[in-house]
């Protein structure tokens, strides 16, 4: 981890970036890309605490799964995905429920190099507040490990709230039975132009119980950017073999190391 990663860490983290000098683009199209302005990454160069050996400015989008050491902007103590450690969750003394209403349009589908993506709609309440559903993407196997044991797909629900707050609701999937809104994207995304719209019913990517763990993180891609809540559903689901192998011909292993807990939290919340 370099400096310079830790100062953008902590200001993202902090809210002390200023307006002028980080942009988030591309937000309603289901992306989200996070653009330092030069000028301003120029001022940090004169810090006494950088070194200018420490400076890389690039695309963060531009990176692949076999050279995670050379990823950017890490920036700090709080990186996501992690081992839920079910022996030492701490359960809620509140209960928050899960309360969704997605809408069923996927408005175009983007393959972005990394996976892929079905730009949606909708609205989600985490901890009583209310975020919007920005996109919906998938990573095989999980990124997130329960008592060390990976699953064979992981489902990103990816939201914002008002504050510019991102909130990412996991789901686990293993091998077993087809799931149907699987299949609809897969037909999609193979006989169709990524760039349509189509129909599809995400309630069949949520188990019926949604009692979850939570803990608070990072992306799992560049810029790994910190402060992100992460809500992992408890109940797995499933997919087929034939799903999970016709998956894999557009991605395989894009999923990111396991990170340190260092001391976090993760609550346990159910009903």
């Amino acid at each position: 981890m370099n400096n310079l990663s830790v100062i953008l860490g902590l200001l993202l983290l902090t809210g002390q970036v200023p307006d002028a000098a980080i942009s988030l683009e591309n937000a309603e199209r289901g992306e989200i890309i996070l653009k330092f302005n030069q000028a301003y990454i120029s001022e940090l160069i004169d810090s006494p605490f950088v070194d200018e050996e420490d400076i890389h400015v690039e695309d963060a989008h531009h990176f692949t799964y076999d050279h995670q050491d050379d990823w950017l902007f890490e920036t700090g103590r709080m990186q996501s995905p992690i081992n839920i450690d079910t022996k030492i969750l701490e359960p809620s003394h509140t209960y928050h429920e899960l309360d969704f209403n997605f809408d069923s349009h996927v408005h175009h589908v983007s393959d972005t190099g990394h996976s892929i993506e079905l730009a949606l709609t909708g609205k989600s309440h985490f901890m009583n507040r209310e975020f919007s559903l920005l996109q919906l993407h998938f990573h095989a196997p999980s990124e997130h490990t329960v008592d060390g044991k990976y699953s064979d797909l992981e489902a990103h629900f990816v939201h914002t709230g008002e504050d510019g707050r991102l909130a990412v609701m996991g789901i686990l999937f293993n091998v077993g039975e087809e799931n149907t809104a699987f299949e609809i994207l897969l037909d999609e995304i193979e006989d169709s132009d990524l760039e349509n719209g189509f129909e599809i019913a995400l309630a069949s990517f949520l188990p019926e119980d949604l009692a979850y763990y939570h803990y608070i993180g990072s992306l799992t891609t560049p810029p790994l950017a910190e402060n992100v809540e992460w809500y992992i559903l408890e109940e797995q689901l499933e997919i087929s073999q034939e799903q999970l192998n016709r998956f894999h011909k557009f991605y395989e292993d894009n999923n990111r190391d396991i990170q340190d807990l260092n001391d976090r939290i993760i609550t346990y919340i159910n009903d």
